[in-house]
């Protein structure tokens, strides 16, 4: 600070100009006002005393007021003036530095608001297309597209279906529609074909005011029959073709029917003449009349969706134990069935024992001798248990599940390795082979016996 602008007279009074510069007695005015302590009137000089004779003693003056040329202040007073906290210079750096930020927070907030404004157009516009059936590749965009609605099948799960089938992309949102529009309830079952450009409206209008676009029809498999049994009631049912059908059944593969169980089927290369042979759970059904491929698969899915829910996990376990696949169990089955399909369950297990003693005790001459795996048409040198040691390489029909249990659960008691039946279906179990020839002549004799 320049001190040749200070003069101090002893007599006089501080010079003044304005009131007290203590902070507490400011004003609004943000102007610093320098003067005399609070409460005490102080006279104003007209015209600045200078006596050049003072010497000024500038350790007593406070740097924090810059005093213009033409004002005085006695250094005695200036004791008296309550200092003003000075305006650290971090203060307008502050000031600085939020406006920075408050500019930066302005860039940040504009850019979110961007962002969500293009994301929710990008959504509105995706749905958009959805709900109406726009399709960018329209040219490409398949027609026909096959959906098989069960009864009892969920709202959730015909909108799954059709996001798989490539009719819409958003099952959620069209669930959401069917339900807020009423739709959902009215869901009927059948078979539909859509388009990659069929609109919500579209679609919801097959589902409930067409109904079922294939007329049901129902068809019982029995116990023990085989493929081409199957497919020929199928064919005169108009659900499919029995060639459509067999060839359908060759073709079924993981991925096309992803069940657990399908990755143990053996295959043609294996020396399996119908790969499904034995997982075509025999029991009534509704089938579609579409006497097309359509209907053979469909009528393929649901007879193994029943193989799998009657298939428990405990019977794959229990077969796991007996150290045999749940491949080989349903081919045992298969011959238990054609052995003792009107038998009762604990002669089905005594049947059981039978086949598992020879093949667990003759070793190598286990030879399963079961005169209706003659009549099996396909491959009788793979399939003819006369002929070949142990079990076939697939099954031979569609086992009940009492077969398929008896072959998991044969009776631990038996120790028998011969069977017999007479013309009333009547049942003898022997342990040798004289034994079981005696039993034979015996049923000769009182004309029983069935040969």
């Amino acid at each position: 600070m320049n001190n040749d602008f200070f003069k101090i007279t002893p007599d006089d009074e501080p010079v003044t100009d304005g009131n007290s510069a203590s902070v507490s007695d400011m004003g609004e005015d943000s102007d610093f006002k320098i003067g005399k302590p609070k409460n005490e009137p102080t006279p104003i000089a007209t015209e600045p005393v200078i006596d050049s004779s003072s010497d000024l003693d500038d350790t007593r003056l406070s740097d924090d007021f810059v005093i213009g040329q033409d004002f005085f202040i006695d250094s005695t007073a200036a004791d008296d003036i309550a200092p003003e906290e000075p305006a650290p210079v971090k203060k307008k750096k502050k000031k600085k530095q939020s406006a920075g930020k408050g500019c930066l927070f302005s860039v940040i907030w504009m850019a979110a608001i961007l962002v969500i404004s293009i994301s929710a157009a990008s959504i509105i516009l995706y749905f958009g297309m959805d709900y109406l059936g726009v399709n960018l590749d329209a040219d490409s965009a398949e027609e026909n597209i096959q959906v098989e609605v069960s009864e009892g099948t969920s709202a959730k799960e015909i909108a799954e279906m059709l996001e798989e089938k490539g009719v819409i992309d958003s099952p959620l949102f069209f669930r959401f529609y069917a339900s807020q529009g009423g739709y959902a309830p009215k869901f009927r079952d059948g078979i539909y074909y859509f388009s990659k450009q069929d609109s919500y409206e579209d679609i919801v209008d097959k589902l409930t005011k067409q109904g079922t676009q294939a007329e049901s029809v129902k068809v019982t498999i029995p116990e023990g029959w085989t493929i081409d049994k199957i497919a020929a009631r199928l064919e005169e049912n108009k659900v499919c073709s029995a060639d459509t059908f067999k060839k359908a059944v060759n073709e079924a593969t993981y991925e096309k029917y992803p069940y657990d169980f399908m990755k143990g089927i053996k295959d043609e290369s294996q020396g399996v003449h119908y790969r499904l042979e034995g997982y075509l759970f025999p029991d009534t059904y509704y089938f579609y009349q579409t006497n097309d491929k359509a209907g053979a698969e469909q009528a393929i899915k649901k007879m193994l969706d029943n193989f799998d829910k009657k298939i428990l996990p405990s019977m794959r376990i229990r077969a796991e134990n007996m150290g045999v696949s749940l491949h080989d169990i349903i081919t045992m089955a298969s011959i238990i069935e054609m052995e003792s399909s009107v038998a009762k369950y604990e002669v089905k297990q005594q049947v059981s024992a039978v086949f598992w003693n020879r093949i667990n005790e003759w070793g190598d001459d286990a030879r399963l001798q079961s005169d209706p795996t003659t009549k099996y048409k396909y491959n009788p040198e793979r399939y003819d248990t006369y002929k070949i040691v142990g079990l076939a390489p697939g099954a031979y029909c569609a086992p009940g599940i009492d077969a398929i249990n008896a072959a998991l659960y044969p009776d631990e008691e038996s120790k028998d390795f011969f069977f017999v039946t007479d013309k009333n279906m009547k049942f003898y179990f022997n342990k040798t082979v004289n034994e079981h020839n005696q039993t034979i002549r015996d049923l000769k004799n009182k004309g029983l016996w069935v040969g």
